[in-house]
């Protein structure tokens, strides 16, 4: 969160000049405390492993290389493989409580039809560049995305009549 040079290049009043002291002080002291607590610790892991024997150092390194790789390696891709399956799974068996709330999350403020630069097309899930489809869960998804667009540009349409009739 360092003050970039854009941010002095404008006139500040005096308070907005205080607040990016503060900030600057801030990050200044947030940053020398993290690298004072990182120095800290490798210290008291390198005194750790100074008065421990041989053996025990090597399982101690070996457990902790193991608990680094499952922890930032074999856990996200896990979860990512998981949750990837279960949306699939959701979008193929239950395809109609998507649609439900795909319209629920489309419903807000009424949007001019003719203003939306983004065409329907657009958003399909039509493949990767190689030409390869994607599966006909996302064809079938996107199609009913399209029938929930043009559904309810027709309700604005008919809303838009109704109020041009009173």
């Amino acid at each position: 969160r360092f003050v970039t040079p854009m941010y002095t290049k404008k006139k500040h009043d005096r308070k907005s000049e205080d607040m990016l002291c503060r900030w600057r002080v801030g990050d200044t002291i947030f940053y020398t405390l993290e690298a004072i607590i990182i120095c800290f610790s490798v210290f008291f892991v390198a005194a750790f492993l100074a008065n421990i024997a041989d053996a025990d150092r090597s399982r101690w390194l070996t457990s902790c290389i193991t608990a680094l790789l499952v922890g930032l390696v074999v856990q996200p891709i896990f979860l990512g493989i998981l949750l990837a399956v279960i949306f699939t799974v959701l979008c193929i068996v239950t395809p109609r409580e998507i649609e439900e709330g795909l319209k629920q999350f489309d419903e807000g403020p009424a949007r001019d039809p003719a203003s939306e630069s983004t065409s329907v097309k657009s958003i399909r899930f039509d493949g990767d560049e190689s030409g390869t489809e994607d599966s006909h869960c996302f064809d079938e998804a996107s199609d009913r995305v399209e029938d929930i667009i043009l559904e309810l540009r027709s309700e604005h349409s008919k809303a838009s009549g109704h109020r041009n009739i009173e």
